[in-house]
């Protein structure tokens, strides 16, 4: 095949004879190429990206208009060339194009035309970009980009342009093609979460959120909808001009990628001064009397309410009744009713029969604190297409941020702000697809003579509006509720399953006589051939619909039963399962017609995973769809993912299909699961390591013990020391008086961690400073200052990398604990043979010096805020002592004010305590030796001096059991209980041998406190806690010969248990089998029954036996739920 000839007009750029026969060639190979995507193959073939290069970088030099002239034209061919798609963006990166190209966007060294055209062909190579969604993001492109896109000098060039007070067509389309590129470069598949949350944070931190907010605020005043009828006119001058209302889409977009999923940067928004301006937080005096202070003599009149001219514009809603409310019939409304009677029996009422109406109606613009998601609904109400669904996009990401860090301001009770956007969002959201996936459904010509913006746009609707309901309905029962009722499970599985229907692309290559290979000397140039080429663009338009679809069913199905039901009854099984499978060659060409189903990229099947770890949470779906699906090993295959996301959202799935009622469970066991899961346990991702230990504590809960040897084996006796430790080379000796060990030797009170007391006058941090010393945002006030403290404490806890870190870390000590916990849990013939294995295999005594460092509190607590003391019900300043049960001298009754001044903040987190006494208790529950090793335990380090100790211990030397007498008062009711189920194991007895030692063993624990620590405990609040103790009183009796009972009525007697040998050997077990196995109505038969029988002492026993796990059904039962915060 002939080589094509070379253009003239790329011989003059070559070697340009003057400036105005290069600007002539520039613009005839610009007009040449524009439009024909051979030609354009041509041209970077025979090298014209070096020399457009070259064209562009003499930035420092003359700035004539002959040579701005030779850079627009040069910027011209770029943005053409990035138009023909992802095989032009490798060469165009290759030749390095890409940062001068960034440098021209700054306004101080170059004209307006020229910046526009920078900012034209930067966003079309972003958009090029975002089509790839193949590779991995170690080797995305996209990561190149945005590495210089928010580089320092490229940001402030961002800056400049959003500052702008100038208005004009140049101006206005300046701004918005800066608001584009921010919306297609973060929150991207190909750039992944962690660089998505790095560069929102540096938006923040470099003021563009500010001028962003700053232009909303203008734009809303502009349109007449703020709501002070006046604003302040200093604020209001130091606003930026108003975008055009058609850059509204825009705007939002941008504003939601730089908020989502942080309720820092959301807080940013709505404090911002601007924003504040036109959107006032709700004041204090409103959230006192308009939720739930309101008395039945508050109601006959109406309520002190601001009123907000949003509250107009919107429909309006009763609130659910309080519990100081009365309720009324709709007939018979109260005196002076906010609303009349016939507006009553106009009001949509929840449909459910059980909540209660309120007569007052829901204030909609101050219910969330800011009348900014009032407004953003209202702008949803009053739009179409994608403004309407950017409006959409905005408000979910701040309600979804905020509600997992409740702003002190927000006036409503969750069920009003819940109740608000079930019937006012969820529903438009749920048309909003409808009405996309209906067009061309009915008629395929209506659809063909759609112009290709209707399709893009059509395109662009269906993608993202599941993925905002699935956001928006995530973790709310109230919501996914709402978008069952508007049948959006049945929509959303007809969009998976169209996904997987043939895809017929419009790419059609076209002949050419010539070839356009390369030139000889340029062949292996990657400047002069084009890189592999991307999907098709039908292609990524689908697979973005089945992630969507995907995000939106798993969120829908996430807590109930019946959802999860209603979505596999719709037949989607098969879909899911062709999901969870990847494509086998990360860079595959351009996907032909029907070979969709051959794979998916990296984004659908974590979707996939996580929709399988919805429907995995339902046993009776384990049992049947789950297996007849085969899902057990795609989700295995999935495991050994090279992608990081991909191989926890797997872990995380195969966690719930490891349950010990599971029938996948022994085909993953054959699989290998086991080694697998070791190997991803000694991940150094956090999140990786916690999903494979939480999935091993699943596999060792109810097998076998050479399954359970295997797994203590394979993951090394001293690497779970050590993780269990939190750090093996640290001693307790040189931990802090924090409340949890981390990886560092420190002790932090990570779950439970109180915001820091910060005062203003500290505050340093450069978030809040002017940040261009050049001026550029010295105009636009960032946030005032009584919202600093409650902001910095806020960005302090969300994005700092040692509170994330110690935060992962209590997660992997819980999970080691949990391991060890259920490898001996089980009581069977074997259970004492693993206790001895894992004392051996791991050491008894390090193994115990792990425990005590849990156990011990801190021995010294100077350095602890006297505020935190003070609220312990202690003097503040003085030193908290805790007086053991033993020597209190308290009556039984008393036991509420030793749990009131119990130093919490001295202790570990109260799931590792709990995790270590069951550890504990299931020791103790094996033979003699093991409770005598318990109970010749000494203490690695002297006991804490502040504990006062009884009278009767004085003369005793101090053991490890000792620690364990002031968890009798631990706030925490599973703490006391699992104390109560220790010391009944220590005093059961085995048989008649066993007797005189079990009198001793009572002795013992009767000398060191523990008895009168019991009786405390039988006046406990709580009932658990009461009946196990009065049982441990009833042991105590008969052991040493005291005759009264728990009462002081009767005697324990043996004849009781004796008398019933049938139930004991039969009905026990069976009803342990259904209490353990939580199927059904046998579960609460099962459990019913074993509480009814627990006042048996020996039937207690046999209870615990059956079932080790007491009361913690969440350690065994399913997998995590996501969460981002």
């Amino acid at each position: 095949m002939a080589r094509a000839p070379l253009p003239p007009s790329l011989q003059e750029i070559q070697n340009p004879t003057s400036v105005q026969a290069h600007v002539t060639a520039l613009k005839e190979l610009k007009h040449e190429i524009i439009g024909h995507e051979q030609r354009k193959e041509l041209v970077v073939h025979h090298g014209i990206l070096p020399l457009l290069v070259r064209n562009l970088g003499d930035e420092e030099g003359s700035q004539s208009d002959e040579l701005n002239e030779i850079r627009t034209q040069s910027i011209q061919i770029i943005g053409s060339l990035a138009h023909g798609g992802l095989a032009f963006i490798h060469p165009l990166l290759a030749a390095g194009v890409l940062r001068p190209l960034l440098a021209h966007l700054s306004l101080a060294t170059h004209p307006a035309r020229v910046v526009v055209e920078a900012l034209r062909a930067t966003y079309a190579i972003t958009e090029a970009l975002n089509t790839d969604i193949m590779s991995p993001i170690e080797t995305s492109p996209m990561v190149r980009v945005c590495w210089d896109l928010y580089g320092a000098k490229t940001v402030e060039n961002l800056k400049e342009i959003l500052a702008q007070r100038e208005t004009g067509p140049s101006v206005d389309e300046q701004i918005t093609l800066s608001m584009k590129m921010i919306r297609l470069t973060i929150w991207t598949p190909a750039l992944g979460e962690a660089l998505s949350r790095q560069y929102s944070a540096m938006l923040v931190k470099t003021g563009v959120l500010d001028l962003l907010a700053s232009r909303l605020a203008s734009l809303v005043v502009k349109m007449g909808q703020q709501v002070p009828e006046h604003i302040d006119p200093a604020v209001e001058a130091t606003m930026l001009p108003p975008p055009p209302e058609a850059s509204l889409r825009y705007l939002l977009e941008a504003l939601s990628c730089v908020t989502r999923y942080s309720a820092y940067r959301s807080l940013r928004l709505l404090y911002s001064t601007s924003m504040l301006a036109v959107f006032p937080m709700a004041s204090n005096s409103t959230q006192q009397t308009s939720a739930e202070d309101l008395s039945f003599a508050d109601q006959t009149a109406p309520p002190t309410i601001t009123t907000n001219p949003l509250d107009t514009l919107l429909p309006k809603l009763q609130a659910v009744q309080s519990k100081n409310e009365h309720s009324f019939s709709k007939a018979f409304p109260a005196l002076q009713s906010f609303v009349t009677p016939s507006e009553l029996s106009r009001m949509p009422t929840f449909g459910d029969g059980q909540t209660a109406i309120s007569s007052r109606m829901i204030s909609s613009a101050d219910e969330f604190g800011s009348p900014l998601i009032a407004w953003l609904l209202l702008v949803a109400r009053n739009s179409l297409d994608l403004k309407r669904l950017a409006a959409l996009d905005l408000l979910t990401h701040l309600y979804s941020a905020l509600d997992h860090k409740v702003i002190d301001s927000w006036a409503e009770s969750p069920r009003n702000r819940d109740r608000t956007l079930a019937f006012l969002v969820v529903p438009l959201l749920v048309r909003i697809i409808e009405s996309s996936n209906a067009i061309g459904k009915t008629n395929q010509l209506d659809y063909m003579s759609l112009s290709s913006s209707d399709i893009s746009r059509n395109q662009q609707i269906k993608e993202y509006a599941p993925e905002i309901l699935g956001i928006l309905v995530n973790d709310c029962p109230t919501l996914q509720k709402a978008a069952v009722d508007a049948h959006a499970i049945k929509l959303l599985c007809q969009m998976l399953k169209k996904s997987f229907d043939p895809v017929s692309t419009n790419r059609k290559v076209m002949w050419s006589p010539v070839g356009y290979e390369a030139a000889p000397e340029l062949e292996y140039d990657k400047t002069c051939n084009l890189g592999p080429a991307s999907l098709a663009p039908e292609a990524v338009h689908v697979l973005k619909c089945r992630a969507s679809a995907l995000k939106a069913l798993s969120a829908i199905a996430q807590k109930e039963d019946s959802y999860r039901k209603a979505v596999i009854e719709q037949g989607i099984m098969t879909c899911l399962v062709d999901s969870l499978v990847p494509y086998p060659d990360p860079q595959a060409d351009a996907m032909e017609t029907g070979k969709e189903k051959d794979g998916n990229p990296n984004f659908v099947a974590v979707e996939a995973c996580i929709l399988a770890t919805a429907l995995s949470r339902s046993v009776s779906n384990l049992r049947t769809s789950l297996i007849d699906g085969g899902i057990a090993r795609p989700i295995f295959e999935l495991m050994n993912s090279g992608d990081a996301e991909v191989r926890a959202a797997a872990t995380d799935t195969v966690t719930n299909l490891l349950l010990r009622f599971s029938p996948m469970r022994d085909e993953l066991l054959a699989l290998g699961i086991v080694k697998l899961l070791c190997q991803l346990a000694h991940s150094s991702e956090s999140k990786q390591r916690i999903s494979a230990l939480w999935a091993l504590k699943h596999i060792t809960d109810s097998a076998l013990p050479d399954i359970k040897k295997s797994i203590i084996e394979e993951l090394g006796a001293g690497w779970l020391t050590q993780i269990m430790s939190g750090d093996a080379s640290q001693h307790s000796s040189h931990r802090s008086q924090l409340a949890t060990p981390n990886a560092a030797g420190e002790r932090v009170d990570i779950l439970n961690d109180e915001e820091p007391t910060m005062d203003v006058d500290d505050v340093s941090d450069d978030t809040f400073s002017e940040y261009n010393e050049r001026g550029v945002s010295r105009q636009v006030p960032s946030v005032p200052a009584q919202y600093k403290v409650r902001l910095m404490a806020i960005k302090h806890e969300e994005e700092s990398p040692k509170i994330r870190a110690e935060k992962d870390d209590v997660r992997v000590q819980e999970q080691a604990l949990d391991i060890v916990r259920n490898a001996i849990s089980e009581a069977a013939p074997s259970q004492p043979e693993m206790i001895d294995f894992l004392l051996a295999t791991l050491g008894s005594a390090r193994l115990f010096e792990c425990l005590e460092n849990k156990l011990r509190p801190s021995r010294s607590q100077s350095a602890y805020p006297a505020a935190h003391t003070a609220s312990h019900n202690m003097p503040a300043g003085k030193r908290p002592t805790l007086t053991t049960p033993g020597g209190s001298g308290l009556s039984i009754s008393n036991n509420r004010n030793t749990i009131d001044q119990f130093p919490l903040h001295l202790y570990s987190h109260a799931t590792l305590l709990e995790n270590v006494m069951f550890i504990l208790v299931h020791i103790a529950n094996g033979t003699v030796s093991h409770k005598h090793i318990l109970l010749n335990l000494t203490l690695t380090l002297p006991p804490p001096n502040f504990f006062s100790s009884p009278a009767s211990m004085s003369a005793l030397p101090s053991r490890f059991i000792d620690l364990l007498l002031p968890l009798f008062s631990h706030p925490n009711r599973k703490i006391r209980v699992v104390c109560c189920w220790f010391v009944h194991n220590i005093l059961w007895q085995e048989d008649k041998s066993d007797e005189a030692d079990t009198r001793r063993r009572a002795m013992e624990l009767k000398q060191r406190g523990f008895e009168e620590a019991i009786k405390r405990c039988t006046g406990d609040v709580d009932l658990d806690v009461r009946e196990r103790a009065r049982s441990c009183v009833d042991i105590w009796g008969r052991l040493l010969g005291e005759g009264e009972d728990r009462r002081g009525n009767r005697v324990w007697s043996e004849n009781r248990y004796k008398a019933q040998p049938h139930f004991h050997g039969i009905t026990l077990g069976r009803m342990t089998l259904f209490a353990r196995t939580g199927a059904y109505f046998g579960a609460a038969a099962g459990i019913f029954a074993l509480f009814f029988f627990a006042d048996i002492p020996r039937v207690r026993k046999d209870i615990i036996e059956k079932i080790p796990i007491v009361g913690d059904l969440h350690k065994n039962e399913i997998a995590p739920e996501d969460n981002p915060f």
